[in-house]
């Protein structure tokens, strides 16, 4: 029975990553050297147009109207995988959650708990965007640094949102018993993918179905949270617009073919394979012209992306004299389109991997510094990018 009750504990909570366009859920079990995921699950959600979240609406949370049919939506997701307990973390996004950066006198810093959190509260109310209803708010201190730099970031989201979240969970017949944020749980994420120098700014980019989300980390600590662009949504609808397609064929072009490498061939190990024959040249040569025209169609869309990554990195490396740019971690499923990672790299002039990349590295003893601390099979439900939410709201802070 002690036994079992050790066994018991080292199993984490849920995570649940309730998106725009999918339900994922995760639940780990630690490890003498990290974390190995036990069970993974993910369910498409339909469609639903409608009026974009703007945390004025109580049934709006998640980037859309919540639909009575969510918390089924749920069951059936967790039911595909053999999670353990009631017991799950839940997350806000923008523009559910608003994230601010804080310049606190000394004095607030030296304070009571209690008192700064109430001096906390006042600023972020004030510099909210939606000023009409309640909010919640919490805030964690950065970095020290030698230079005029914010010293805090706060959070604010709206009451309303933050119990229909509960209720949501309690109508799926779960108990919500952490409501994160997907900024910090994407920390936690990138965290376990790699230790990193404490010297170094590393980052992580979710590129979503509405948004592309930035978060730039020293050492376990977000110091910039910002949306660095649109997503994969948008980028879809910008192909069907330049190759006159569908919707629905535009995105299965964006998954199979992705954007084209500029300055070398773009051929695969199975295109070289097709190529001996002249109906193999044709048909790389046909992949290669249809990348190429995606490639023109969200050329602007990936040109403003790297844009604001790289003012956010100058930003921060500003604010932080000393340190250096290390690599950026890409996740979300916008993150699998074909060669966005090299593109990214090359406009960026640092290491840009997909979270996936770091399960890989071999010839690393499970205990360097620089080894990966999370286990996961590539078959389990879904892949990594995808889960990335998911495995952060797991991970205990």
């Amino acid at each position: 029975m002690v036994a079992l009750k050790a066994l018991q504990r080292k199993r984490t909570r849920i995570g649940l990553d309730i998106g725009v366009s999918g339900i994922r859920a995760v639940q780990l079990t630690r490890s003498a050297n990290g974390y190995v995921v036990m069970n993974a699950a993910c369910a498409d959600r339909p469609s639903e147009p409608g009026a974009q979240a703007t945390g004025q609406d109580p049934a709006l949370a998640f980037g859309v109207r919540i639909s009575p049919l969510l918390p089924r939506q749920i069951e059936e997701c967790l039911g595909r995988g053999s999670f353990h307990g009631k017991a799950v973390a839940a997350a806000l996004s923008p523009p559910d959650v608003e994230f601010h950066t804080l310049e606190l006198p000394a004095a607030v810093l030296r304070a009571e708990e209690v008192e700064a959190a109430q001096i906390v509260r006042f600023e972020v109310e004030r510099l909210m965007s939606n000023t009409h209803t309640p909010v919640e708010t919490r805030h964690w201190l950065l970095p020290q640094t030698s230079v005029p730099a914010p010293n805090a970031i706060g959070t604010g989201a709206a009451h309303e949102i933050i119990d229909r979240t509960i209720e949501l969970c309690a109508e799926a017949g779960l108990i919500c018993t952490d409501l994160d944020t997907t900024a910090t749980a994407l920390t936690r994420f990138g965290a376990v993918l790699q230790s990193r120098p404490k010297d170094q700014v590393w980052g992580i980019l979710d590129v979503g179905d509405r948004q592309a989300r930035l978060v730039l980390c020293l050492d376990d600590t977000p110091i910039l949270v910002r949306t660095a662009g649109a997503g994969g949504r948008t980028w879809t609808q910008h192909i069907a617009d330049a190759l006159q397609v569908s919707f629905k064929a535009a995105e299965i072009h964006k998954r199979e073919h992705g954007i084209a490498l500029t300055g070398r061939q773009t051929r695969t190990s199975a295109d070289e394979g097709a190529n001996s024959t002249a109906k193999g040249t044709e048909k790389w040569g046909t992949r290669s012209e249809l990348a190429s025209l995606i490639l023109g169609a969200l050329r602007a869309d990936l040109n403003d992306l790297a844009s604001e990554v790289k003012r956010s990195y100058e930003y921060v490396l500003s604010c932080y004299p000393g340190r250096r740019a290390a690599d950026l971690v890409l996740c979300g499923g916008g993150s699998l389109l074909h060669y966005f990672p090299e593109f990214l790299g090359n406009a960026l002039g640092i290491p840009v991997r997909r979270a996936s990349s770091y399960l890989q590295v071999s010839g690393l003893p499970s205990g360097s510094p620089e080894a990966c601390r999370l286990r996961f099979s590539a078959g389990q439900n879904g892949p990594l990018e995808v889960l990335a939410v998911a495995m952060g709201l797991a991970i205990p802070e």
